[in-house]
């Protein structure tokens, strides 16, 4: 039985290059992530936008990080490439996760 698990997600943009270039970005990735909590049933415990990376911290019942996160990254990469008429690569190579503790409260994750 697979046991639901916590962890801190990263991601940042190519050469460490921005990912969002207006409020409207940060909207659409926002909606992505909304997305992606009703497609793949993952608890958003808390996360953070900057300009070139973001990081949250996630509890998925599923063994499916994966998932979430190729649909979460590939959404935004594919919408700002649509949006800035350019191709490639947005992010920077694969997400980071890091496990957590289950008994650590989500507040005290956000303050890492």
């Amino acid at each position: 039985m697979f046991l639901p698990y916590r962890v801190i997600i990263t991601s940042r943009g190519n050469e460490k290059k921005g990912i969002y270039f207006s409020d409207a970005d940060y909207d659409k990735f926002k909606y992505n992530m909304d997305q992606a909590r009703g497609i793949y049933a993952f608890l958003l415990h808390c996360y953070v936008l900057m300009i070139n990376q973001y990081h949250s911290v996630v509890e998925t019942p599923s063994a499916n990080l994966n998932s979430i996160m190729h649909y979460i990254n590939s959404s935004h990469s594919n919408y700002v490439n649509r949006k800035m008429k350019r191709s490639g690569h947005l992010m920077q190579g694969r997400y980071r996760a890091m496990l957590v503790d289950q008994d650590n409260h989500p507040l005290e994750l956000s303050a890492i």
